[in-house]
């Protein structure tokens, strides 16, 4: 099993500290958060991604993917130049990945957002494939918005040509739009090449349209079986623990901070395969 972390809890450390943190825990892999750090800008320089190269290879982790804030509902030229500066970052670091996310973000159910273009999405997505596949990097869309779903994406994938694209399976987010896990993964195990690891519980508000984020164990997401069904067939990509406490009220203070979730974390998995 291998363990990655989003650099999302990371905001404040260094380079050093973080994969020294990961070196504790047993943690490999390494998902860049674009713009979040001094040390994960889009703009890096060659010789500033040498350095981060040589850290790496000194601390025997790698960066799994460059995780974007690339969001996609129709044809969005600027959205597109940018996605084009990250593959050209991914290049200077030696990282296959980029990730995006399609559609609108929401709150609650009730709220009104617009609808997703379609067909300026997809045609967006072509060009994007296109761009990855010229440079020998892929295009990992996330299980997230109108396509959480695993049947949202396999139609998707359907319905174009993208074969430089890959899935990031979000365990949560399908879940909260009444999916089950198996259904998830039997829609997208030819496309995946990435999980998220988080866990959570509905709020009492049946409006809200996501779930309420716990520390792994803590929650309701069938964390257990989703890797124990992953390990079964063969899956040999890296788990990621997200940890959003960034925008998420409910996972901040000082029992949450990354100090404290991240060796949590892969206690929690080192467990699950054992068991």
């Amino acid at each position: 099993m291998k363990l990655a972390i989003s650099t999302l809890p990371c905001k404040e450390w260094s380079l050093e500290k973080t994969l020294q943190l990961c070196n504790k825990n047993d943690i490999t892999g390494l998902e860049l958060r674009t713009g979040l750090n001094d040390w994960s800008q889009i703009d890096l320089s060659q010789p500033e991604c040498d350095y981060i190269l040589e850290m790496l290879t000194k601390h025997k982790i790698r960066i799994t993917d460059l995780a974007t804030s690339v969001v996609v509902s129709g044809y969005d030229e600027y959205q597109l130049l940018e996605y084009e500066r990250c593959v050209q970052l991914a290049k200077r670091l030696h990282t296959k990945g980029i990730r995006i996310m399609l559609g609108y973000f929401r709150e609650r159910w009730s709220q009104n957002i617009a609808e997703v273009d379609i067909e300026g999405m997809s045609y967006w997505l072509r060009q994007a494939d296109k761009i990855a596949g010229k440079n020998e990097v892929e295009l990992w869309i996330e299980t997230h918005n109108e396509y959480a779903t695993g049947e949202a994406l396999q139609r998707l994938f359907q319905d174009n040509r993208l074969p430089n694209s890959k899935v990031i399976w979000d365990v949560m987010h399908p879940i909260e739009q009444n999916e089950n896990f198996v259904k998830t993964y039997d829609t997208l195990k030819e496309y995946l090449v990435h999980v998220h690891i988080k866990d959570g519980l509905p709020w009492a508000d049946a409006d809200m349209a996501s779930w309420k984020y716990t520390k792994l164990g803590d929650g309701i997401v069938p964390i257990r079986e989703i890797v124990h069904l992953l390990e079964d067939s063969g899956y040999s990509g890296y788990y990621s623990l997200e940890w959003e406490s960034l925008w998420r009220n409910e996972i901040r203070g000082e029992d949450y901070t990354g100090e404290i979730v991240i060796p949590h974390y892969s206690k929690f998995m080192k467990e699950l395969s054992l068991n």
